[in-house]
């Protein structure tokens, strides 16, 4: 294992010149800041080109890849509180693969994504650089058939219609066939649609009975649009309200518990709990707005704001496996402030520290 660190959503080495982190921490009190540091920064994706239908250049932290980015390079660093220590460990992508191997084979049978066995090709590992870490945690294993739905997958290919006959949506029957697809869209059963085009931006607004599940949708669904396509379209709602801890409380009952469980199916989400010491709610938060590579969880939704009350803070999972990855990539932070994770969701309960293990909680 190597001396590293967690700024802001980047994992980096500590330089070679300091011996221990204690040593690190002194430099960091004494210096001015913004400071500029040389170091190797480490990426979970490398962007290397996929060659004869082999991944290489993907890893999933604390373990990182030599080979790729070993040089240093200039870091800034605005704020030393942002600091978090974590030890990290490089390996050649020869040794990460034969370790990723010898993980899926003995921990994926038995979840429903595992078909089939691996085989000799480098190339059978590709769909498990992203999801299996070489400390055994699987954020995306299932062991219940039918297989798990995930709403945020549903908006992505829904939106994703729309942006592709943007120019439909310019003619008055092009919205209207907009309008009727939106209607019948089997996920969100709204009680009316409306649209208005202001210039190239198309206005829908929907209405619904009160419902918390169709409500908590509506707000994910319009954060959705604003974040991702929101020169062209944004979602509103008169019948939106704001969400009470008694609400939530109630949809997770023991008495409501099986009506729970099924609607979170039928949609594709869960509900988490996230709980932390208070005094790290402004990096939390600020982490949790940032955007690293793949895991942007608020500005996709993964996990979308519901409430918070004292350090009790829920959330709306649009997709579990994601919002659970985004949570572990997040470890030195959260775990310097404590943070467990409990999901409740159409498979039950489950609670979890957050930690690169993400070990369950009894």
């Amino acid at each position: 294992m190597e001396k590293g660190f967690y700024y802001k959503s980047a994992y980096a080495l500590v330089p070679e010149e300091f011996e221990t982190y204690e040593d690190f921490r002194q430099y960091l009190n004494n210096a001015t800041y913004p400071l500029q540091l040389r170091t190797v920064v480490m990426r979970e994706d490398n962007k290397v080109p996929m060659r004869i239908n082999v991944q290489t250049g993907i890893c999933l932290a604390p373990y990182f890849l030599k080979g790729y980015w070993d040089e240093p390079v200039t870091l800034t660093i605005d704020d030393p509180t942002d600091v978090y220590f974590v030890d990290v460990e490089r390996l050649t992508q020869e040794d990460y693969n034969a370790r990723l191997r010898k993980e899926v084979e003995t921990r994926c049978p038995g979840c429903g994504y595992f078909t089939k066995p691996l085989t000799k090709h480098p190339g059978t590992l590709n769909s498990y650089f992203t999801e299996r870490s070489l400390d055994g945690y699987c954020p995306y294993r299932y062991e219940i058939k039918p297989s798990p739905r995930s709403f945020q997958h549903n908006l992505r290919a829904y939106v994703g219609f729309w942006n592709h006959d943007l120019a439909r949506t310019k003619s008055e029957s092009g919205r209207e066939m907009l309008i009727n697809n939106f209607k019948d869209w089997y996920y969100i059963r709204y009680k009316s649609v409306e649209s208005q085009l202001q210039g190239d931006h198309l206005a829908i607004s929907v209405s619904y009975p009160k419902d918390f599940f169709l409500n908590v949708l509506t707000m994910a669904f319009a954060r959705y649009l604003e974040n991702q396509i929101s020169e062209h379209f944004s979602l509103h709602s008169p019948t939106m309200y704001p969400v009470t801890e008694e609400e939530i409380l109630a949809q997770l009952s023991e008495k409501n518990s099986e009506a729970f469980r099924k609607n979170c199916k039928k949609y594709g989400v869960a509900i988490a709990i996230l709980d932390y010491d208070p005094e790290g709610e402004a990096k939390v938060e600020a982490s949790l707005n940032e955007a690293p590579h793949r895991f942007s969880p608020y500005n996709t939704c993964h996990l979308y704001p519901l409430l918070t009350v004292g350090r009790k803070h829920y959330y709306l999972l649009c997709d579990k496996g994601e919002a659970m990855a985004a949570l572990r990539y997040r470890t030195p932070l959260l775990s310097a402030y404590h943070a467990t994770v409990q999901v409740f969701g159409q498979y039950g309960v489950e609670h979890r520290e957050i930690g690169f293990e993400m070990k369950i909680i009894e």
